[in-house]
């Protein structure tokens, strides 16, 4: 692809995979955000994007319905992330956050709640967390490339060689990171169960992990 055709591009920011660190590098160039306004003024009170899970997650269909079809036209990649390891993620950082009180749990929620509450509500598709990943990397729709979060340092610098991408940086900075330990060291029996149960779309980026 040529040069002009890479200047503005989707970012397509899938929640707890790198999204933030993604945007505070490529800024306006992301249509998503450069467009935020419009986004906003469509699908503010969408219950989708309640809360910090806001409209910079748009989903690819909210994107065409915003952008028109012209928006296959432009370039488009997303992150992806070992799902155990982004459900843990996410438990950390809606405790720092105090994201509790969008959803109705308590203050002090545990691990364990935490997962069953996601079990119990896997069919809901107003929680954005539960929206398997490929709703974003859908190659069929978008993305043009796909990261992967457990190696994003040299997918993102191949990426930009790859599509001679001009004006960004070859590093990411590490936004809203949350501090734990390794998934195995904190889930497994039940919780693992179930959170593989709820993420069984995502089976197609992480086989392995569903043997």
């Amino acid at each position: 692809c040529n040069q002009k055709w890479v200047y503005s591009f989707l970012a397509l920011q899938i929640p707890k995979t790198a999204s933030s660190s993604i945007q505070a590098t490529v800024g306006e160039r992301n249509l998503i955000f450069k467009h935020r306004g419009l986004v906003a003024q469509k699908f503010s009170k969408h219950p989708l994007y309640r809360g910090i899970f806001d409209t910079r997650h748009l989903i690819p269909q909210h994107c065409v319905e915003v952008f028109g079809r012209q928006v296959f036209e432009f370039f488009s990649f997303c992150c992806v992330r070992n799902p155990v390891e982004r459900i843990l993620s996410s438990f950390y950082f809606g405790n720092q956050n105090k994201l509790n009180h969008v959803y109705g749990l308590r203050d002090g929620t545990t691990l364990s709640e935490y997962v069953k509450w996601l079990y119990n509500n896997r069919h809901r598709k107003d929680i954005l967390i539960l929206l398997p990943q490929t709703t974003w990397a859908d190659n069929k729709i978008f993305p043009v490339e796909i990261l992967r979060f457990e190696r994003l340092k040299q997918d993102w610098a191949d990426l930009l060689q790859k599509y001679q991408i001009q004006g960004l940086p070859d590093f990411l900075p590490h936004e809203n990171q949350s501090q734990h330990k390794d998934w195995r060291e904190e889930i497994s029996g039940e919780n693992l169960k179930m959170i593989l149960d709820f993420t069984q779309e995502d089976r197609i980026l992480y086989p392995e992990l569903y043997v």
